[in-house]
């Protein structure tokens, strides 16, 4: 995936920069991360993660709107993960969104999504995205 790929239709209508934690930070298990995104109405950002040595993303829990900036609660990995995990945010459109934060709410309490192969995450893209990779170490 490219990092900071942009679709040139309606080009400066949309933005979007993952801001905090700043990339190639150490992180926790879990973590809010938070994302500056120039949006309109009909869509909405959305977090994927890519654990050490995947081959799928795994969808994280819708963010929400707060100062300004888009905080979303992510999970990176399980307890014994470690190693460099890639981050995706992506611009989609609103109702792929809440169909997104419709199935995620449906999956069972300790497992929150089914991971999703490189080519149904790229068929969600909408005009903008942004990449980042994160460290968690286990000791």
């Amino acid at each position: 995936l490219n990092h900071r790929s942009t679709n040139n239709i309606n080009a400066g209508t949309y933005s979007l920069q993952i801001t905090f934690p700043p990339s190639g930070s150490n992180v926790e298990r879990n973590e809010t991360l938070k994302v500056d995104a120039k949006l309109r109405s009909e869509t909405k950002p959305w977090i994927f993660i890519l654990p050490p040595g995947g081959s799928k993303w795994w969808p994280q829990n819708g963010g929400s709107l707060k100062d300004g900036y888009w905080e979303f609660p992510v999970s990176f990995g399980n307890e014994i993960d470690s190693g460099r995990f890639r981050v995706l945010a992506i611009i989609i459109k609103e109702n792929i969104a809440a169909d997104m934060q419709e199935w995620y709410n449906s999956q069972g309490a300790w497992l929150k999504s089914e991971p999703l192969s490189d080519s149904l995450v790229r068929s969600f893209y909408w005009y903008e995205a942004d990449s980042a990779d994160y460290f968690r170490i286990q000791k």
